[in-house]
């Protein structure tokens, strides 16, 4: 019997239906995107430059890209521990340092963090 010059008809077309599927990464940040606007929907955020204020020993933060974050923690490679680490809360920041807050939240409300600006 002699090899296919090309495959089936059948692989043509299951790898032509599948070729456009979306990777993780891209299906993942519209989850998290589609979730928030439900939640919060006065809450402007953009995923692609959302950083993580992560608490340091130094009484100050460390960003990271947010969903670098996810994904490591998705993927095994890291921690998603959002409490509060030496005395100062994690938050949220398009343009770091700059926390993001939700219009017409109080400052002192409960779930607005802890911890002053940077």
């Amino acid at each position: 019997m002699q090899p296919l010059s090309s495959p089936p008809l059948t692989v043509q077309a299951v790898s032509r239906q599948f070729a456009t599927r979306p990777s993780l990464m891209p299906l993942v940040q519209t989850l998290l995107g589609n979730a928030l606007r439900e939640r919060y929907p006065s809450l402007s955020i953009d995923l692609a430059l959302t950083h993580l204020a992560i608490p340091q020993a130094t009484k100050g933060w460390t960003f990271q890209p947010l969903m670098d974050v996810i994904f490591n923690y998705l993927a095994g490679i890291g921690p998603l521990d959002l409490g509060e680490a030496y005395g100062i809360d994690h938050y949220l920041s398009d343009v770091p340092p700059k926390r993001l807050k939700l219009p017409g939240l109080a400052p002192n409300r409960p779930g607005c963090g802890r911890a002053a600006d940077p």
